[in-house]
């Protein structure tokens, strides 16, 4: 089965790198054997991107019964009380402040990052809508490397 292109507007907003944290130092390699922190709201090209990931890496697919949470913000809290190793966008991990939080960023074997692309799917009607002509406006003007650079989780 195949996925249908999509015929409407799209509207790439901004792209974020991925990379793997936890609370104590580990082997790149241990991943294999390791329960991962991840988000149940990734969609599933998202979860494509990481499964193709691990498959350039690893032989064995990824561990059954890793923990599965509602927000990024959530997996990081996890990671760093040492639940387990979590994919998080890289900014939160560079913003933080621990000292005692270890990650790797995730590369392809052809060097390129994993990253998360976040775009704004709609049809040409619903961008004639005052309300969605409103917020693709504040989208536009939204500076989202500001955001990602001072970021501070909790």
């Amino acid at each position: 089965w195949s996925i249908m292109p999509w015929r409407g507007k799209k509207i790439p907003l901004f792209s974020e790198e991925i990379c793997i944290c936890h609370n104590e130092p580990f082997k790149f390699e241990d991943l294999e054997n390791m329960p991962t922190i991840g988000y149940r709201n990734t969609s599933e090209l998202v979860i494509d991107l990481y499964l193709q990931w691990w498959h350039d890496h690893f032989s064995t697919p990824p561990q059954a019964g890793g923990t599965r949470v509602d927000t990024p913000d959530i997996a990081y809290e996890l990671a760093l009380v040492g639940l387990g190793p979590a994919f998080l966008p890289k900014f939160l991990v560079v913003n933080s402040k621990e000292k005692n939080f270890f990650s790797y960023d995730l590369k392809f074997k052809d060097g390129s990052p994993l990253t998360r692309d976040t775009t704004v799917f709609l049809d040409e009607e619903s961008e004639k809508l005052p309300l969605v002509s409103a917020f693709l406006k504040f989208l536009a003007d939204y500076d989202f490397d500001s955001f990602q650079k001072n970021y501070k989780s909790k």
